[in-house]
């Protein structure tokens, strides 16, 4: 028994765009993974894309927004998005990270006043007063927070 298989223009035709649309699957399959919610861990492990961020004055990824104090800024930019800045304490309070917008984090160390305590570095310094909380950096007030009405 003899097949014979015609082999035309038509045919390469065919089989071009087969080879073709098999390369396309592959391909977007392959950016679909890429694009998952929780593919985008750090080096540390956090997964940005649900809100994790690693905060090294804890040693772990953690939600800026839930375990920080947010400080809204003093100045905010007129019919602008505010950006606000977190501050997160370490387990004993003796050491602060500040996450401002567009920088990287400032891990500040603490002191004592009459007043209450402060976290510094460099140019910036973060009071905690019975009023609420301050960011200066420069000696400018940059950012504020009330104390919620349950602290101490």
């Amino acid at each position: 028994m003899t097949v014979f298989f015609c082999y035309n223009k038509s045919m390469k035709r065919f089989l071009c765009l087969t080879v073709c649309l098999c390369l396309a699957a592959c391909a977007a399959s392959r950016s679909e993974t890429a694009l998952q919610a929780g593919a985008d861990r750090d080096g540390h492990g956090c997964i940005a894309s649900a809100g994790y961020t690693y905060v090294s004055v804890l040693g772990r990824c953690a939600r800026l927004w839930e375990e920080g104090v947010r400080l809204n800024p003093v100045q905010p930019p007129a019919g602008g998005a505010v950006l606000s800045a977190f501050a997160v304490l370490s387990e004993s309070g003796a050491e602060a990270e500040l996450f401002l917008p567009e920088a990287e984090p400032v891990t500040m160390s603490r002191s004592f006043t009459p007043e209450g305590p402060y976290w510094t570095e460099g140019n910036y310094r973060l009071e905690r007063l019975p009023q609420g909380w301050r960011l200066y950096g420069k000696d400018l007030l940059l950012y504020t927070a009330p104390n919620p009405p349950d602290a101490n």
